[in-house]
């Protein structure tokens, strides 16, 4: 048996919540039944490795002056302010999840009062964290440096991994607004920049997204932007050059960019995707900061789902992400077309709290994909999945 196991088992069969002292006299317990004899200074040095601990799903947590080994989903839970049973005796004050303060600072970024907003403006701010995890890259703080720099950045990436929620994210913590648009959608000109029409009688110019997000300081979030047509490239070159735009359909006149605009493009890569194409090279040149956002790691990934789904069963959660990084292989051997994204382990997992495993695999997972990929993604949930 592998040291992770015999630790994950440990704390299992302690309930989920076992002293340091006894976690340590467990593990070696276990590891003795399955013929080993590890020492317990050896035992210190394997059975508290931080690696060792993410990898098995177990945590340690201080209460008091006790110290202890808790599944980590058991205190991702009461971090997260989850109701984890009535026998819930720990003493532990959740930290219920709150609109972000007015005030303060992120990562070095004033936070706003959505009260200086107009109230058809504040709409735009988030309501609600979506749980962006950072990966070595450290994309938010990057993001955050990026803004206070004034710059506007860029977002490569598959879809569904998590490109767009990093953005949402900072704009939660900050409460700023967040104009999003999606580029491959049929956007032009007059949903892009605005357009004339008639109110009361009188022709008025209604200010478009773009507009909107440059005069009360928003981030414009631009979805697929590698398939804009032509024409919102242009314009969008114009506002992100001087931070104004003249307006010739209103008379001249002249909208400016209030501090805090910035333009978060978010695209998925060219050689992969139908329907987009590389940006040219001026276009790319108004995008200070530019990084690659991949798939998270497996425990990463693992404990992501786990939470986002309220499915804390982490053998699924495990074989949902080995099984995953299956079909991301066969794509990236040009095997197959389509994505395996994070939001759609979520949806398995969410299913599969109300549904059988292999029910919630193939109503919410199988289906996504194309008529000759289907049996491919059927093997690797054989190959991965006890249940399926």
């Amino acid at each position: 048996m592998a040291y992770e196991d015999a630790m994950r088992e440990a704390v299992e069969a302690a309930g989920g919540q076992i002293g340091a002292d006894e976690y340590l006299l467990k593990v070696q317990e276990i590891l003795r039944s399955q013929g080993g004899d590890p020492a317990i200074e050896s035992l210190k040095t394997n059975a508290f490795n931080n690696k060792r601990m993410t990898e098995a799903g177990v945590a340690r947590v201080q209460i008091g002056k006790r110290k202890m080994v808790w599944l980590e989903e058991l205190a991702e839970a009461i971090l997260n302010g989850e109701a984890i049973g009535a026998n819930n005796t720990t003493g532990i004050s959740p930290n219920i999840a709150a609109p972000a303060p007015a005030g303060g600072a992120f990562n070095g970024v004033e936070r706003m009062n959505p009260e200086d907003y107009p109230e058809h403006i504040r709409q735009f701010i988030p309501k609600n964290t979506t749980n962006f995890v950072e990966s070595d890259q450290n994309e938010m703080l990057n993001l955050c440096l990026a803004y206070g720099m004034g710059w506007h950045v860029m977002y490569e990436g598959p879809t569904g991994c998590g490109k767009t929620r990093l953005v949402a994210d900072f704009c939660y913590a900050t409460n700023k607004p967040m104009i999003r648009l999606n580029c491959s959608e049929g956007l032009n000109e007059d949903n892009f920049i605005g357009y004339k029409t008639l109110v009361n009688g009188e022709v008025v110019f209604i200010e478009g997204p773009a507009l909107l997000a440059m005069k009360y300081g928003c981030v414009l979030v631009l979805d697929e932007l590698n398939a804009a047509l032509p024409e919102i490239l242009i314009k969008l070159h114009s506002i992100m050059d001087s931070g104004t735009y003249t307006l010739a359909e209103d008379g001249n006149r002249m909208i400016e960019a209030a501090p805090g605009f910035m333009v978060a493009a978010c695209i998925n890569p060219p050689n992969d995707y139908a329907g987009v194409r590389p940006l040219n090279r001026a276009t790319k040149d108004r995008f200070d900061l530019q990084m690659n956002i991949k798939y998270l790691p497996e425990a990463e990934e693992m404990k992501l789902i786990q939470r986002l789904s309220g499915n804390r069963n982490r053998e699924l959660a495990k074989a949902v992400v080995r099984m995953a990084n299956d079909l991301r292989e066969l794509k990236t051997q040009r095997k197959m077309s389509s994505d395996t994204s994070t939001r759609t382990l979520i949806t398995v997992m969410q299913a599969a709290t109300k549904m059988s495993v292999t029910d919630a695999i193939n109503y919410t997972m199988v289906n996504r994909y194309t008529d000759t990929e289907r049996k491919d993604v059927e093997m690797a949930a054989r190959t991965r999945i006890a249940e399926y």
